[in-house]
């Protein structure tokens, strides 16, 4: 069905006050799940919203959120138990912060839990002028590389680049399915693909139940699962424990250059910008309309659906914010819709 954007919006910002997220963080989060939703990634957006209210019910009340400055161009940050949509903003921008004043800036968040598309807070601070380095360890839902036992979490990184017109943004899950996409399958009703997930004995499983109990596959076998270990350690260094067994105990690690320290930035910007040109001109491939460069395809439709103003959303989804927005049971509207046959 169609939702304008302005709606959409509302609805999250409605539910999220009705769950006792403060009204300024609540807009911090509904902001992010447009983004996504904007972006084409139907999961961690507007959808979104059924999960985090799901891990709001389940989390102990926040504390407020505390910044420790570890160096002049260091900090680390209790997240005080508040979700990463928040958190996120406050470390990418306390990195900026500090980049600017010397040049680096390292920022290690803690306490805090799930955080979206990391693309958010890497466009964020590429926007500003700066390269960026962003990754997320979590809760251990992947099995290494060879092993049936999940050890590691979904672990994404992103790298970021300023560049023109637009930054240059790389996002990449280390998982062969995100989180936020199994949630939506089980909610929904759907199997997953197949080699995604295992069994707790290891065997191949499309239902995504089974597999949230067992475990997801790294993407790209050895190759993703080299980059999560990566991740996992740079979570480690920002003040995490060896194994991730609660949302909670996620760990975020930022880090912002300012390109100044190896050359004049406007130098560093219009070097990228020819690259990507060169790139978008390249030939295709047979059956490719167009070489694309990491985040260009997103940004192109973000800008197409805020000229068309709505999105097309799930029936499901749709009825399930709805329920939640009302205090409604979502176990009941979806058993009063497959009934129906719907």
């Amino acid at each position: 069905m169609k939702i304008s954007i302005a709606d959409a919006r509302a609805l999250a910002l409605h539910i999220f006050t009705r769950y006792g997220v403060l009204p300024d963080h609540s807009a911090m989060i509904a902001d992010h799940l447009i983004y996504a939703e904007a972006s084409g990634e139907a999961a961690g957006g507007v959808a979104r919203v059924l999960s985090l209210v799901d891990e709001l019910e389940e989390r102990p009340r926040t504390t407020s959120i505390a910044i420790e400055q570890k160096s002049k161009n260091s900090a680390v940050i209790d997240g005080g138990g508040h979700t990463g949509y928040i958190t996120s903003v406050i470390a990418t921008d306390r990195a900026i912060e500090l980049a600017k004043d010397t040049g680096i800036g390292i920022v290690g968040l803690r306490n805090s839990w799930f955080s979206g598309q990391l693309s958010y807070y890497v466009g964020r601070a590429a926007e500003a002028g700066f390269i960026v380095i962003h990754c997320s360890g979590a809760k251990a839902r992947v099995a290494p590389a060879g092993g049936i036992d999940a050890i590691l979490g979904t672990n994404p990184i992103s790298i970021g680049f300023p560049c023109d017109p637009l930054p240059i943004v790389i996002d990449i899950s280390t998982s062969s399915i995100t989180v936020a996409q199994l949630l939506l399958r089980q909610k929904l009703g759907k199997p997953l693909d197949p080699n995604v997930g295992i069994d707790r004995d290891g065997n191949p499983t499309t239902d995504p139940a089974t597999a949230w109990v067992g475990a997801l596959l790294p993407w790209g076998g050895h190759r993703g699962y080299g980059i999560a270990l990566a991740v996992h350690l740079l979570g480690i260094h920002g003040g995490g424990k060896p194994l991730i067994h609660d949302v909670a105990d996620t760990r975020f690690f930022f880090l912002v250059i300012d390109p100044e320290l190896l050359m004049p930035a406007a130098e560093f910007r219009a070097k990228a910008s020819e690259l990507v040109r060169h790139i978008e001109s390249s030939r295709p491939a047979p059956g490719v309309e167009k070489v694309r460069v990491h985040g260009m395809s997103s940004a192109a439709r973000r800008a197409a659906a805020h000229k068309r103003g709505y999105f097309e959303i799930d029936d499901s989804v749709y009825q399930m914010l709805m329920a939640r927005r009302e205090g409604r049971n979502i176990a009941e509207v979806l058993s009063n819709r497959k009934a129906a046959g719907q």
